[in-house]
């Protein structure tokens, strides 16, 4: 997450709706953890196996990783167990495993990746892998899409990972500085690449810093399913954040039948301007469209408010 340039939010118009739903209606569509045939538009409820429900961890991307890292990372995957959460995003540093163009390998960062994978698998938790570029220290080339590179640290996950019940591949981190064409062109086809070895659920990040998913255009595949970060926005002055500006910008997908996830919910109400009766709305929002909850950083209070909407018996 990076402080962003303000934007302003388009709301999404009744042609481009329509041809969202005849896309959705023609796509294989995306169930958590199982792949479906064409489907028809209207699945509203659809059912996930589980909803997604649990924390974003940016640990891995620490420079200096030790055996006390993966200590820190097991104390805070078995609390958000306890606390009932059933999914851990990691945000693992593409350029450190694999470099800028892709033509080295760190061993060494690999094993912390295994053993962190394993053991959040250990605790019968999924693991979502998502593929960092953002500014990090000692690696701060900041690709605002996916390269070369990006393939090449997806071969090497798919070489472990490949069809692994339990592992979910999120392609890449917070896209941006992009038109929607050039998304579809670069995502599309790293879900190609990804689909010649692999069924793992795909998770597709939005533009301008995954902050939105309006207009967004269906990719070709089976088991995709569609992220963003924050409810509309982290930039002041991009929309007013309330149900209208949710529907036009990811729950118009959520109303469709798609499985749609809020990746990365942060309620600090001074950079992300989400007040607190707005952010009991947007949770009621997200559990009423069945949208799953990844929340960035260990917030138990967050957790429980949301598991308290939806119920046990939901996830």
């Amino acid at each position: 997450m990076r402080h962003r340039k303000p934007r302003k939010a388009r709301r999404v118009t009744a042609v481009a709706r329509a041809a969202v739903i005849a896309a959705v209606a023609s796509t294989a569509v995306a169930v958590m953890g199982s792949t479906t045939g064409t489907e028809s538009a209207v699945l509203a409820p659809y059912h996930w196996q589980q909803i997604p429900v649990g924390f974003t961890m940016a640990d891995l991307q620490h420079y200096v990783l030790v055996p006390n890292s993966l200590a820190a990372i097991a104390v805070r995957a078995r609390k958000a167990k306890a606390w009932g959460a059933n999914t851990i995003r990691l945000q693992i540093t593409q350029d450190r495993l694999v470099g800028e163009k892709g033509d080295r390998f760190d061993a060494s960062y690999m094993h912390y990746i295994r053993q962190t994978v394993g053991f959040i698998g250990s605790l019968g938790m999924t693991v979502v892998l998502n593929a960092q570029t953002e500014y990090s220290p000692h690696f701060n080339a900041n690709e605002p899409m996916p390269t070369h590179a990006t393939h090449v640290f997806w071969r090497h996950m798919m070489a472990l990972y490949a069809n692994r019940p339990g592992v979910v591949f999120d392609l890449f981190n917070e896209p941006r500085y992009a038109t929607w064409e050039q998304w579809r062109v670069k995502f599309q086809a790293l879900v190609n690449f990804i689909r010649t070895h692999a069924d793992n659920p795909i998770w597709l990040e939005g533009l301008h810093y995954a902050s939105t998913l309006e207009d967004v255009p269906m990719l070709s595949g089976a088991n995709l399913v569609y992220t963003f970060h924050h409810p509309v926005t982290p930039w002041a002055g991009m929309a007013e954040s309330n149900s209208d500006s949710w529907r036009a910008s990811f729950g118009y997908l959520a109303e469709n039948g798609l499985p749609v996830v809020d990746a990365e919910f942060n309620d600090d109400a001074k950079t992300y301007h989400l007040p607190k009766p707005t952010r009991r709305e947007y949770l009621i929002y997200a559990k009423t469209h069945h949208i799953g909850m990844i929340i960035f950083g260990l917030s138990h209070r967050l957790l429980r408010e949301y598991l308290g909407l939806i119920g046990a018996g939901a996830v």
